[in-house]
C-alpha cells in the first residue's frame, strides 16, 4: 500500500527549495544554451570561461586535466568499484589504460 507523503514542512523551506531550483536551473541555462559575445566571439559562457583559461594559464590547465585524467583513472581502486562486475573491470582496465 503506498503511504501518503509527509508535507509537514514550513512553507519558507518550500519557497528556498523552489526559489534554489530556479536560481541554479536559470544559472545553468545561461551557461550551457545562451550565446554571448565577448571580443567579437559568440559562444556559449561555457566556451569563452574555458578559452581564457586555456590562454592566460595554459600550462596550468593541462597540469589540471592530468589531473583529473589520472583521478579518474585511481577513483575505481579507491572506491573498490573495480570489482563489483566485469563491466566496472573492463572499464577500469581501460581508464587505467588511458592514463
Amino acid at each position: 500500500m503506498i503511504e501518503p507523503v509527509n508535507n509537514n514542512l514550513p512553507l519558507e523551506t518550500k519557497k528556498i527549495n523552489v526559489f534554489k531550483f530556479f536560481i541554479c536551473s536559470a544559472l545553468g541555462i545561461f551557461v550551457f544554451f545562451v550565446p554571448v559575445t565577448i571580443n567579437g566571439t559568440s559562444s556559449i559562457m561555457l566556451d569563452h570561461l574555458v578559452t581564457l583559461i586555456q590562454t592566460m594559464i595554459p600550462f596550468v590547465a593541462k597540469i589540471a586535466i592530468m589531473m583529473v585524467i589520472i583521478a579518474g583513472g585511481i577513483y575505481p581502486f579507491w572506491k573498490g568499484t573495480w570489482r563489483r562486475n566485469t563491466t566496472e573491470f573492463l572499464f577500469t582496465i581501460s581508464k587505467v589504460l588511458g592514463v
